[in-house]
């Protein structure tokens, strides 16, 4: 199991005709105890197919807290951007079916 990551960092910049460098690096830390256990940093190159597709290569390292690499390795991606779907239908009760008394209170922001 990998220990859980932080916020990632990063950067990226503009290297040709739809693509782009990426690096960022995420701080991980122990589950038993909230230390650090290391850092994960990832680098790559993403290609733009269109409005809604990409394509990168990426590469990895897994460093110890001591900097030392303990893993690395490569990896390809394809990424499709995700749409919003509509709610044609809420199956079950609604809120104000359920609990008329409260609606007002959870519409405002209330706590029950």
């Amino acid at each position: 199991m990998s220990p859980p990551a932080g916020p990632a960092l990063g950067v990226w910049t503009k290297v040709g005709s739809n693509q782009y460098a990426f690096t960022w690096e995420s701080y991980l830390f122990d589950l038993g105890s909230d230390s650090p256990a290391g850092r994960l940093k990832v680098h790559g190159l993403i290609t733009l197919i269109d409005k809604d597709t990409y394509t990168a290569v990426d590469q990895f390292e897994f460093y110890d807290t001591g900097g030392n690499v303990t893993l690395a390795g490569c990896a390809t991606e394809v990424a499709t951007r995700m749409t919003v779907d509509p709610v044609t239908s809420c199956p079950g009760p609604s809120l104000s079916g359920t609990y008329p008394d409260r609606k007002l209170k959870l519409l405002k922001g209330w706590r029950n």
